[in-house]
């Protein structure tokens, strides 16, 4: 995992009302009218309240070598600098979205101390249990050995589980056999005395290779086959679809249970329970334009 070789502090963490975001969207709006313009300056002034000038010059803007992941290159060919950008909205959203969940500056405390892709893999796993209408909170790592786990989820009946993520790092070489170390590593930040889940957020690329795909997926049956502990592994993956009319964001996903505990269902994320244009009616978003919830 990198680490920045260089802390910045964060502002402290303020609430961003619903005023607040009309409010500066009316203000730009009166000196940018392109809906790329709006949302990229609208997404910087949320990063900026959250994590900071400093930390967005730092690890946003395409000039710095410290720039990867969240890195927005305006002078990019189309098709990267849009996925580039629908990614960093979609992490700006997340954040204003999912301020009000308990433990959120647990994930603030991560991006602060430069631990961007692994910080940014829990937001959007985050968003996915939220899409999904299930309650959670985040967890601080203070707990103590097996207790640094990083969600605690309740499913729609009131059960609770202990939940860890990890994150494939994009320049990370396509193997599955490194998931396998991914789910150790997780597993050892979990309980024994809870029930426990792993997510596993992986790069857009490894899921467009059909056999590497079922690759993982076996990896993670096999893995469950040999665990008494964990009852599902959930992959994630964003998709971006890029075309010269438009840009979508679609998430992909696939969840394997552990054969070894039938008396319930672990899947967690069901499209039955995701409105139809994919985003919860309480959600602001910042592309197209501003919309703010019903």
């Amino acid at each position: 995992m990198r680490h920045a070789d260089k802390i910045l502090t964060r502002p402290v963490f303020r609430e961003v009302t619903l005023a607040a975001v009309k409010t500066t969207y009316n203000e730009l709006a009166l000196k940018f009218s392109a809906p790329g313009d709006l949302s990229q300056l609208m997404a910087n002034t949320t990063v900026k309240h959250y994590l900071g000038g400093e930390w967005l010059d730092r690890y946003v803007h395409y000039k710095s070598p410290h720039a990867r992941y969240l890195r927005v290159d305006i002078n990019a060919p189309a098709p990267g600098k849009m996925k580039a950008m629908m990614r960093y909205w979609e992490f700006a959203e997340t954040l204003l979205n999912l301020q009000n969940i308990g433990g959120f500056e647990a994930v603030l405390d991560e991006l602060e101390h430069g631990k961007i892709e692994s910080a940014c893999g829990e937001l959007d796993v985050a968003r996915m249990i939220a899409f999904h209408r299930l309650k959670f909170c985040f967890v601080k790592p203070t707990r103590g050995m097996k207790r640094n786990y990083d969600f605690e989820i309740w499913y729609p009946d009131g059960f609770k589980v202990c939940a860890e993520a990890a994150a494939k790092f994009e320049a990370t070489l396509p193997r599955a056999k490194s998931i396998k170390r991914s789910l150790r590593a997780s597993r050892a930040q979990l309980p024994d005395d809870e029930p426990t889940v792993i997510f596993v957020k992986v790069p857009e690329g490894w899921i467009s290779d059909i056999e590497l795909a079922e690759q993982i997926r076996a990896v993670a049956l096999d893995y469950l086959r040999q665990s008494d502990h964990v009852a599902s592994v959930k992959y994630y993956t964003p998709v971006t679809i890029y075309t010269t009319k438009a840009t979508a964001r679609w998430h992909a996903y696939c969840e394997v249970s552990n054969p070894k505990f039938p008396n319930r269902n672990w899947d967690m994320f069901r499209d039955e329970t995701v409105p139809m244009n994919g985003f919860p009616p309480w959600w602001i978003r910042f592309y197209p334009e501003l919309r703010l919830p019903e």
